[in-house]
């Protein structure tokens, strides 16, 4: 089994429910977190993000490569992803863009 360490305050999922409500931005924090495996680009980066790290309140229905798009069950609302190195190819990050 792999080793991901998310080093972020708080769980992903209450960061998306605080989120949930937002209505002036609906911004939502980096997800950043730190494997001891490196990744080899940022397509890996996003595809683990996508299969390990993803509520289960979201989808994803759109992929290429380090950006894909994920939408709310519930409220409908859709994000952009974007995947990237956070320094090196052992820590990570995924930044999160409001589409709708």
């Amino acid at each position: 089994m792999r080793k991901t360490d998310v080093s972020s305050s708080g769980s992903f999922e209450q960061k998306l429910q605080n989120n949930f409500g937002a209505s002036d931005y609906d911004m939502m924090e980096d997800f950043i977190w730190t494997t001891s495996y490196y990744h080899p680009n940022n397509t890996f980066t996003m595809n683990e993000y996508l299969d390990e790290h993803l509520p289960d309140e979201y989808e994803c229905f759109f992929q290429d490569d380090s950006y894909a798009e994920i939408h709310h069950k519930v409220s409908g609302k859709i994000y952009g992803l974007h995947a990237s190195g956070n320094g090196d190819s052992f820590n990570h990050r995924i930044r999160f863009e409001f589409i709708r």
